[in-house]
């Protein structure tokens, strides 16, 4: 119920006035409607005693045009008036409804005058000759159009950019020419109005092609392409906010010292001269921790370490361990005879020789004749190089931490469906996340042998629209699963490995395990083998890409590693994006056992079309649920399977590449089959 007015005084040849009052409102309670709490309310009276209201949208309708009109939704309302008559006008503010009381408010007002006003570029920015920089400005109304010219002698001269700007147009896109100035300006001119930069700007080239040259210790050097008309560069350092000046040079070159070389820095560089030019500064370029093509005489570095099996090893394969890394000449004099030497958890130290030469820049990767055996559990590997007269000890030796795995091999018929695993963190930390892991089930390490860890998870993943509900096995939303987080973690590898598994007295063994790959970005899962300390990568096609909301099975025959003891890696790499959730789950490895080879009968339709002449077989057949497809050699071996959904299926079986023999193909829904003899070849 209270009110206020105000007087201002409008002074003659303004061309609109605009007005507003504001009030920061108290919160309202959730879902009110409207949500405004305390409403005012304004009117504007001119000194012909017209009333204006503010301008006001239908909330129902909120592209029409604005009318105005009394708010009560708003906490700010505003008033225009065009052309308005000089003199003092009232305004006049109610306190509609305060339930909230008292209530502040703040009322501004402006005056628009008929005038051009310049707001970029107003003096003192560094602009690059043929970027395209954009000229704005404001003014009021829209008759006439707008003359755009350019000095680069502080207004002595001028040179038209352009002479018909539609008055409609407040820009006008430049193409900065390819001068040297100091004392550049731009003015904009419509109707004898006109307004032009506050202060002279600079016109230059940018520096480019900038480049660290070398790092050491306590310095770097940075270089560049020459400018013409330069006089002189400024060279400037990220610091803890801003980037600082740290440097001038004549030359395109420049020496820093108190860099420190274990931390990362950008650098960036811009042209000086005379008249006080300031050119704009180049791109910032990362120098990245470390130290390279130091200038000192004798300078060698180690890097790129790598293990045997990605320095993944377990007891009951092969833990034997090499290891290699790569050797390069930092220094500027040619190195001869290099000492390389490792120690492996504090045993004696091994002393090897690259008995070679290299060259000042020019690198070798070297392999260590002496292999060693790791111990169970963690294993701490320290490389080295004590080259004499070696003035940069930063870069000579390299540290890794790996594990040999104890694991017992496990015999046939063997599974596990995870669900004595502890429950992980599923936080978006992609590579920090570390995940323990039972059954002797081993997440390769972070960092060194792959990228991020698979995670034990029950229910769904944090992510809609990716990743599984529930498990496979036991199929229920509390059952356990292991699976990828990608959401900020894309391209991402993580392998698991499995314990041993024993296949030297099996005569057909096979893997399956269930796996979900559901998602618009997925990314793929491989399986690969690790037979005698080596290991096999996709030992059958990956899976790529999105394979619906569906938990699906996949079978691998292991008859290829009959013999051995293997570990068995699902590596699994995230997509491009956080809906690439992939998951496994109820992996075991058991042993087919043989068919009986009379033919079944039951009610799918089948059909089948030999060509005997070179081995390939067209089948065909309608069922109504899922089935397994096998096919059989006379000894009752399968020699390949897949799983096929339900409905109309049809496939292309090739038995050209397999031995001669008696095959038949089974169909199975693991309770009936059907089968059909093929050829005896």
């Amino acid at each position: 119920g209270g009110s206020n007015t105000h007087n201002i005084t409008v002074p003659a040849g303004t061309s609109e006035l605009r007005l507003m009052v504001y009030w920061a409102d108290f919160e309202g309670a959730a879902s009110a409607a409207p949500a405004l709490v305390n409403n005012i309310n304004m009117q504007v009276v001119d000194p012909a005693l017209a009333t204006f209201d503010p301008w006001v949208l239908n909330p129902a309708s909120q592209n029409l045009i604005a009318v105005r009109g009394v708010d009560n939704l708003n906490n700010m309302e505003q008033v225009t008036i065009d052309n308005p008559s000089a003199g003092s006008y009232t305004i006049n503010i109610d306190g509609a409804t305060i339930p909230q009381g008292p209530q502040d408010y703040y009322v501004v007002y402006e005056f628009i005058q008929n005038e051009v006003v310049l707001t970029y570029p107003i003096g003192g920015e560094g602009l690059n000759p043929g970027s395209i920089e954009t000229i704005r400005w404001d003014s009021y109304g829209n008759s006439g159009t707008f003359s755009v010219e350019y000095s680069e002698n502080n207004g002595v001269t001028w040179n038209l950019i352009s002479s018909s700007v539609s008055s409609t147009n407040r820009y006008l896109n430049w193409t900065v020419p390819n001068i040297v100035s100091g004392e550049a300006l731009v003015r904009v001119t419509r109707d004898g109005l006109s307004s032009q930069s506050d202060d002279v700007f600079s016109i230059i080239r940018t520096p480019s092609g900038l480049n660290v040259d070398w790092a050491c210790i306590d310095s770097i050097q940075l270089s560049w392409i020459p400018v013409t008309g330069a006089t002189s560069y400024e060279v400037s350092q990220l610091g803890v906010k801003y980037m600082d000046s740290v440097g001038v040079t004549n030359t395109n070159s420049i020496v820093l010292h108190g860099i420190n070389f274990a931390v990362t820095d950008w650098f960036s560089v811009r042209s000086l001269g005379a008249n006080n030019i300031r050119g704009e500064r180049a791109y910032a370029i990362e120098k990245i921790p470390g130290t390279f093509n130091c200038p000192i005489p004798t300078d060698v570095g180690l890097e790129n370490l790598s293990l045997s099996n990605n320095g993944v090893y377990t007891s009951c394969s092969s833990s034997i361990a090499s290891v290699s890394l790569v050797i390069k000449n930092e220094g500027i004099d040619p190195v001869s005879n290099v000492p390389v030497r490792y120690v492996l958890n504090g045993m004696p130290v091994v002393n090897e020789v690259y008995s070679g030469t290299l060259a000042p820049g020019n690198s070798i990767n070297y392999v260590f004749q002496n292999q060693f055996s790791p111990i169970i559990g963690t294993n701490n590997l320290t490389v080295w190089t004590d080259m004499v007269g070696d003035g940069n000890y930063t870069n000579d030796s390299i540290v890794v931490q790996f594990n040999l795995i104890n694991s017992v091999a496990k015999t046939i018929p063997w599974s596990d469906d995870f669900e004595s695993f502890s429950i992980c963190n599923t936080a978006s930390n992609c590579e920090v996340e570390v995940c323990g892991l039972s059954g002797d089930f081993v997440n390769a390490a972070n960092g060194t042998a792959d990228d991020i860890d698979w995670r034990t998870d029950v229910g769904g993943t944090p992510t809609n629209g990716t990743g599984p509900s529930s498990d496979y096995n036991p199929g229920i939303f509390t059952g356990k699963y292991l699976y990828l987080e990608s959401s900020s973690c894309f391209n991402k590898t993580a392998n698991l490995i499995s314990p041993c598994i024993d296949l030297i007295n099996v005569s057909n063994p096979e893997l399956v395990f269930a796996y979900h790959m559901s998602g618009i970005s997925v990314g793929s899962l491989h399986v690969d083998i690790l037979e005698n300390g080596i290991w096999v990568n996709d030992i059958i096609p990956s899976l790529n890409g999105n394979q619906g909301v569906n938990w699906q099975t996949k079978t691998v025959s292991l008859s290829s590693y009959i013999g051995s003891i293997v570990n068995i890696r699902l590596r699994g790499i995230s997509g491009v994006s956080f809906s690439s959730d992939i998951a496994i789950d109820d992996v075991k490895v058991t042993e087919v056992s043989t068919v009986n080879v009379e033919d079944l009968t039951n009610n799918i339709d089948f059909k089948i079309s030999p060509n005997p002449s070179n081995g390939i077989y067209n089948y065909s057949f309608i069922s109504g649920k899922g089935l397994d497809v096998s096919i059989y050699d006379v000894n009752g071996k399968v020699v390949y399977k897949e799983f096929v959904n339900e409905g109309l299926t049809e496939g292309v079986i090739d038995i050209s590449k397999y031995n001669n023999g008696i095959y038949m193909l089974v169909l199975s829904d693991g309770m009936k089959r059907v089968t059909k003899r093929i050829i005896k070849r």
